[in-house]
């Protein structure tokens, strides 16, 4: 028996019809890379653009030469009338980034370390306000409330500190705009 009775035009259009497919499924499986690659990129670019708008709003608030001039103010209203309490009060939150914690190793590698120092310094803001908030502040004698609140202004001075550099870091991905 000879090869070429083998080969006949159904084995051959079987032939080429299986390459047409794998060629097929080679195609459309690029083709989803790109598109799920290109999805992704926005949205990280989205995450970055939220992230900085949030951190941005938190450090207009905590600019150093503001808290240095408002500690030295606050400081000397404490010590002329010991039961003058500062009131502080609460930041608006973080929720942006508690919306796409889970997700935060989308980010640029270099961004996620100052993103989370930034984070977790607001956090320590946030529970000092709850100190600063609660009746024990209020009964404590006028050096004491001084620390504390100095602080307080230290704390906050700090954030704004990782605030900028977490915009830096956003800042210098690729692809931000």
């Amino acid at each position: 028996m000879e090869l070429s009775a083998w080969i006949t035009p159904a084995i051959v259009a079987a032939l080429i019809a299986g390459l047409v497919n794998v060629a097929g499924w080679f195609v459309t499986y690029q083709r989803e890379r790109r598109l799920e690659t290109a999805r992704r990129e926005e949205k990280v670019r989205d995450y970055i653009t939220a992230l900085r708008a949030e951190i941005r709003c938190h450090n207009f608030r905590w600019s150093e030469t503001e808290a240095v001039e408002h500690l030295a103010a606050i400081a000397a209203r404490i010590e002329g009338n010991p039961s003058y309490t500062p009131f502080v009060p609460r930041d608006a939150g973080n929720k942006i980034y508690d919306a796409i914690v889970n997700e935060i190793h989308l980010l640029p590698a270099e961004a996620i370390d100052a993103v989370v120092r930034y984070y977790a310094q607001t956090h320590s803001v946030a529970e000092m306000v709850e100190d600063l908030r609660s009746e024990t502040y209020d009964r404590l004698d006028a050096a004491r409330k001084t620390a504390i609140y100095r602080d307080y202004i230290s704390l906050r001075t700090e954030a704004g500190r990782l605030a900028s550099e977490a915009e830096d870091a956003l800042n210098n991905w690729r692809g931000a705009s």
